[in-house]
């Protein structure tokens, strides 16, 4: 009878812990428009005139939560933009850490960014690195 008890009352335990182990507090994001960096990529398939980041940001950033990213790498000598959609968040340290896919499957990848800025690698959507870029928060 007692192996009963202990039996039920593990079942009953492991049957509730999924619930209260990983519960996650969700505050309201809040939405950040037009942060904008002055950019410079070099990077094979991507014009040298392409020379601005400009994001719309939507984040919970008291909590933690992810970033999701979505604007433009602008190339006004061309008089044209790619589209760009990504996400990231900021680490413990204050850090910036983000990735922004645009054009024919180019991908900017930033990770500890200090003061929103930093360099980046330019991968391909094969994953290879094809260049780098370098943001400056304005």
């Amino acid at each position: 009878m007692k192996l009963f008890s202990i039996t039920k009352c593990v079942a009953l335990l492991l049957t509730c812990i999924p619930h209260f182990a990983f519960a996650q507090v969700i505050g309201t994001p809040s939405t950040y428009n037009g942060l904008t960096w002055s950019a410079t990529i070099s990077a094979t398939g991507v014009p040298s005139a392409c020379n601005e980041v400009k994001l719309d940001a939507i984040a919970d950033l008291v909590r933690g939560i992810g970033i999701v990213l979505a604007g433009a790498v602008n190339c006004p000598a061309l008089a044209g933009s790619y589209v760009t959609t990504g996400g990231g968040y900021i680490s413990v340290s204050g850090q910036l850490n983000m990735a922004l896919t645009f054009g024919n499957g180019y991908m900017i990848v930033c990770t500890g960014m200090n003061a929103l800025s930093g360099s980046c690698s330019v991968v391909s959507n094969s994953g290879i690195q094809v260049g780098t870029a370098y943001l400056q928060f304005k």
